[in-house]
């Protein structure tokens, strides 16, 4: 299952995965995506929060769309925080501009008029109180981040016993409740087996090494 990334601004092996999430940028005022695009091509001058550490998948987010904007990743003014509720209330209290954050966690904010998304880091809008925010792409900017959950099983599981495990777990996404859960959390249903997650690893283990290395995070 697969998780999305808000940008929110004040003025928005034997494993299975599901993937759970995409990322958005949250606003308080009614300020375009452009407008903050054109702001962040000096990181420096926006101040950007974030759970929970320096590196974090909202801190890649960040790094990503600054980077999609021609500006150097290592110059953004990130601030890090303990957990998302503590960089949404400095949002809210303006003292920061801008947070990556999950979907789900903006969403309340954003129903109660307290928040306006700015854009969402997803391959297509998403639903709910949040249908009507625009993806990045959709604003002339090349970024797309989520983050994903996996089931890991111990060294050597038998083909057998993967081939079980990842027959349970996609029933298991099949199940009303769940999805009832995806629709709740704004969580996209993206069920994949062993094989294909090794594939996936590798991929973004190469994608994140380089943008941590643009972050200033990691060895070139």
């Amino acid at each position: 299952m697969s998780s999305v990334h808000l940008e929110a601004r004040l003025d928005e092996s034997d494993r299975g995965r599901l993937k759970v999430g995409q990322t958005a940028s949250v606003k308080i005022e009614a300020v375009p995506g452009k407008d903050l695009a054109a702001r962040l091509k000096d990181p420096n001058s926006v101040a950007t929060g974030f759970a929970t550490t320096l590196g974090s998948h909202n801190h890649v987010a960040a790094g990503l769309l600054v980077k999609a904007l021609g500006g150097n990743a290592r110059d953004l003014k990130a601030v890090a925080f303990k957990g998302s509720a503590e960089a949404i209330t400095a949002l809210l209290g303006s003292h920061i501009e801008l947070v990556t954050t999950a979907a789900g966690n903006a969403a309340p904010h954003v129903a109660a008029g307290r928040m306006r998304v700015v854009a969402v880091a997803a391959p297509q809008r998403l639903g709910g109180s949040l249908a009507h925010v625009p993806t990045w792409t959709e604003q002339g900017v090349d970024v797309v981040i989520g983050g994903w959950r996996a089931i890991m099983g111990p060294r050597g599981l038998t083909p057998a016993q993967v081939a079980y495990w990842e027959g349970v777990l996609h029933k298991a996404t099949l199940v009303p409740e769940w999805q009832g859960d995806l629709e709740k959390n704004y969580w996209s249903n993206d069920f994949v087996t062993s094989a294909q997650f090794r594939k996936d690893l590798d991929k973004d283990y190469a994608e994140m090494r380089l943008v941590l290395s643009d972050l200033g995070l990691a060895k070139q």
